[in-house]
């Protein structure tokens, strides 16, 4: 379905579309592992540029280092 949603993955998703999305992990606080996080799904239209903008990397060309990662 389309609007805010939390999958059976217990993701939290923005679906406005069909199509490319990005996949942003935020870590919880005091947190001490990578994999205690938030995670939240959105569609977008160009995903690599908005993680690019997430990385602060926007108008770079290397996009092999993603810390927010591309749903393509």
């Amino acid at each position: 379905g389309w609007g805010i949603r939390m999958n059976l993955r217990g993701e939290t998703g923005y679906i406005e579309r069909n199509g490319p999305a990005v996949r942003l992990f935020v870590r919880k606080p005091n947190s001490g592992t990578d994999e205690d996080c938030w995670i939240y799904v959105f569609n977008c239209k160009d995903p690599k540029r908005v993680c690019l903008i997430f990385n602060g990397e926007e108008g770079e060309a290397d996009t092999s280092s993603f810390l927010a990662k591309s749903d393509k």
